[in-house]
Order: structure tokens, then sequence, then C-alpha cells
């Protein structure tokens, strides 16, 4: 009865919520059908114990409208929902977001808002004991209970995360290989530039570990560390699900591809699953940041609608009706034409690359997209477009360097 399957902890940016929440799994048994007007007394005891129930909106959009679902015939995921917010509510905690829904076969997911992650896991232990005590007819120590996490919440202290000064720019989809060209042509240029990504951490070109670090803490380690200008994020779909984002906004997002390389069927049930989890990166941008996005991407159009902050798009077709339309509605574009790689914005155009320039080191469609979203970055960022010729052919021609050796980001064979 109320069995814990699981529970995440996200105090970033999520697939549930920009703002922290808590994700509890929960599998219901027999409790899975029994509607609240069903139990006996249950609104009673509710409506006692919490009085501040009452200001709850639920659907209804209106003080009060929990409890006439309470009494109309709601379900226990809901019900456990509420009262984990009302009790940190009780505790001085403002927090009112919240969510419960059916995950598969008899197990409900149920997503809160809150305020200091130490107390997630006593509220937890709080509501489905008393929930359960309900059920079982068992006596339940409200007072003393409660009392117990008062003192809790009396010894937590917020605990503030190390911030660097680091812009941060964020990849998702397809794999590192953007994402190593253009922390290279960065630190060519003279920004002090970190990397998480799946080839490794690598602060200012050396690199620091060689395990897979496009994770959170790999992430928060760069974001962290004192004296960078950028720090270089890669996050996939897994990672994303799980973890949520290292960061509440970046300051330039890049969606080169909703496809990457760790989807799984127990993760991903379609397309517009996928287009859901992949669209929190461009939506967590800061006001006054950039989204980057391929402009060949089928589902483009649906991205567009979900991007925030100021929009580049590139692609290998300038006369594509997407690309075409961003520019001519004033939108800064990075695409190929005939005999190269332009910027364009405004019915201004400049030429970057010619493909002839790129010839020794050009290996086909993936590079060519590769170097757009890098030119894309570096213009969000500030990078004079005249600067960006030769930080790309030093990338592109670029020797490896030895282990140690200072720079060493991986050039022309990961690309």
């Amino acid at each position: 009865m109320l069995q814990i399957l699981g529970l995440q902890v996200f105090d970033g940016p999520s697939v549930y919520s920009h703002k922290p929440v808590a994700r509890l799994r929960l599998r219901m048994s027999k409790c899975l059908d029994k509607p609240s007007n069903e139990f006996s007394g249950l609104y009673q005891r509710l409506t006692a114990d919490f009085p501040g129930l009452k200001t709850h909106h639920c659907s209804r959009d209106h003080e009060g409208g929990f409890l006439e679902r309470l009494q109309e015939g709601t379900y226990l995921p809901h019900i456990i929902e509420h009262l984990c917010l009302e009790v940190q509510s009780c505790l001085g905690h403002d927090v009112r977001y919240g969510k419960a829904r059916t995950a598969e076969e008899d197990c409900y997911d149920i997503i809160f808002a809150y305020q200091d992650e130490r107390l997630v896991e006593p509220t937890i232990r709080f509501v489905l004991d008393y929930i359960r005590s309900i059920l079982s007819g068992k006596s339940f120590d409200f007072s003393q209970r409660f009392r117990h996490l008062e003192e809790i919440s009396r010894q937590v202290r917020p605990v503030e995360q190390d911030k660097g000064k680091a812009l941060v720019v964020a990849f998702a989809g397809g794999d590192d290989s953007p994402v190593l060209l253009t922390a290279g042509m960065l630190l060519a240029y003279g920004l002090k530039t970190g990397v998480a990504a799946s080839r490794g951490l690598y602060i200012n070109g050396v690199r620091k570990s060689g395990r897979n670090a496009a994770c959170k803490s790999a992430a928060r380690l760069v974001i962290s560390t004192p004296d960078l200008d950028v720090a270089m994020i890669e996050t996939d779909t897994k990672h994303i699900l799980d973890e949520g984002l290292a960061y509440c906004k970046a300051n330039v997002a890049v969606l080169c591809s909703l496809i990457d390389g760790h989807l799984g069927k127990k993760h991903i049930e379609s397309l517009e699953d996928l287009l859901y989890i992949k669209s929190l990166v461009i939506e967590a941008i800061q006001p006054d940041g950039y989204c980057v996005l391929n402009a060949d991407e089928p589902y483009i159009t649906d991205l567009l609608d979900k991007a925030r902050g100021n929009i580049i798009l590139y692609g290998l077709n300038r006369y594509a009706s997407t690309l075409q339309e961003h520019i001519n509605s004033g939108g800064e574009a990075v695409c190929c034409c005939d005999d190269g790689i332009y910027w364009i914005k405004e019915g201004d155009e400049a030429r970057i690359l010619g493909f002839k320039d790129i010839a020794g080191a050009y290996t086909g469609i993936a590079l060519t997209g590769n170097i757009m979203a890098a030119i894309a970055v570096c213009k969000a960022l500030g990078v004079p477009l005249g600067a960006v010729p030769s930080l790309i052919l030093s990338q592109l021609r670029g020797k490896r360097h030895k282990q140690g050796a200072g720079y060493q980001y991986p050039s022309s064979g990961i690309l």
C-alpha cells in the first residue's frame, strides 16, 4: 500500500518545471481507484488537521477549489500532492505548484514544488505515514510528528551554490563535436573556456578528466570554476530526464538535433515527447540570450514556437522556406550558398568561409553543420565576424597536441 518506487529532486529547470520540484513515483495498489468521497471521515480529518487546504485553488482557479474536488471525489495521488505542498506551507515555505499524473499500470508520478531539498524526504515520509494511518485506521501522533518536522526545518540552512561568472553555452542533440569545435575557437580568440562534454572535462583546453562529462555534476563544476569567461555544456535526453539542467538560464542554447545517442524506449515514447524534453534547453534562456537552432530539423516550426530570447538559425540551404521566412522577418542566420557559408541579417550578407577554404578538412554535411553552429555561437557571444574565419581554420587545420601540452581539444579527428 503506497509503495515508493522512486524519488527525483530537481534543483533547477526540468521537464516538470523551471523551478525546483520533486518527483515521487508511487505504486497505489488497492488505493488506485477509490475516490475521496468513499473514505469515511476523510474530508473532516483533512480539513481539521490542515485548515490551510481551504486556500488551495487546484484546477478550479479559486480558493476552496481543492476542497470542492475533495467532496466531489478525487483520488489519493492528488490528495498527496496537495498535502506535500501544505505541510511545507505550514513550515513557512511558499510553495504552490504541484500535479499528479499516471505513470504506468497502478503507479502515479506526484510532482510538487519545494524550497529546501533537505525537507523533501521528511515531508514525504510525514504525508505518506499520515495517509497510511487513515487508510488502515491506525493512530498517528500528528503533533509529535509535526514537531519533528519543525525541528528539521529549524536546523536547515540554505546552501548557496558556488557561482562562477562564466557565460553559459548549452548544446543539445547530436554529439560533442560542435561543442569542442566552438570551444577551441573561443579559446583561440582569447576567452577562458571550460567544457563539460561526452569526451571529457576541459579547463582552458587542458583535459581534466577523460570520462563522460555530459552530466549535471561536471557541468556545475565547470560553471563554478573561477575566472572562466565561457562554460560550454553538453546535455542529452537522458540527462535532461534524470537530472534536469545544471543551470537556471543559459546565455546561449544550441539545439543541433532532436535525436542524440542516448535514447531508449523506456525514456521516449514518441517524437512529440522528445520535442517536449529537448525544448527545455531552448526555453531556459536569459532574456537577452540567444537560441541557435538547426533549420534543417523536421520539427523546426515547433521549436521556433518554444525558443526564447534572440534566435539564430543555421541551415544548408538559404532558400529553404523556414530560413527565408526568418531572414525576411529580420532574423539572423548562418547558411550555405553556392560558394560557401554566409552570415545574413536584414539584407546584409557576409561570406564567412568559402568551401574552397575548408576543402582540406571538409568531410561533408555533418562538419558543415558544426561549423555553422560554431559561427552562430561566436556571433552570439560578441566575437567579431572578421575574426571567425581564421578561428575556424585554426581548428580545422590544427594538429593534435600531446597530452598536457596546453590546448587539448581534439581537432580534425573529431569533426
